[in-house]
């Protein structure tokens, strides 16, 4: 089991039922009509997110983010029996789109590699530095 925390614990939750799976968001989650779909898959996801860059600006201070995982869950107060969120992503289209989007990558059976590169793309037209994802290992199949 694992435990849902928010970064302020002093906040109101709600549930989000997303492919069968009921989630607890803090509220501030919810100002987004997409947030929450984002935020369940960097929940479930985390293994492809933490390969994919930012591309909001977010990599500079005051948030040092590292992948665009980090918009949504606090790398650093987060561990495998609690995820604790961070109200970044809720508020930042940017930062939910490319979320959107390699959930897109993923479903289509594209690889890491691939939705890197996709993203990589789209995004660095933007003109906004990147945040330092590693890239995937080599050999990366599909991913689902």
């Amino acid at each position: 089991t694992i435990m849902v925390l928010s970064s302020c614990q002093d906040q109101d939750h709600k549930t989000y039922e997303y492919e069968g799976k009921t989630y607890h968001f803090p509220d501030y989650v919810f100002q987004n009509p997409q947030a929450p779909e984002a935020y369940a898959i960097a929940t479930e996801t985390g293994e492809v997110l933490q390969y994919i860059p930012c591309y909001c600006g977010c990599g500079n201070e005051p948030f040092n983010h590292i992948s665009v995982q980090d918009c949504f869950i606090n790398p650093s107060k987060s561990n495998a029996d609690q995820v604790v969120y961070t109200n970044h992503g809720a508020g930042c289209s940017t930062c939910i789109n490319i979320v959107l989007e390699a959930k897109h990558g993923i479903q289509a059976g594209h690889s890491l590699d691939e939705i890197r590169q996709k993203i990589d793309e789209k995004y660095s037209e933007l003109g906004v530095d990147p945040t330092p994802a590693p890239y995937p290992p080599s050999g990366n199949e599909g991913v689902s």
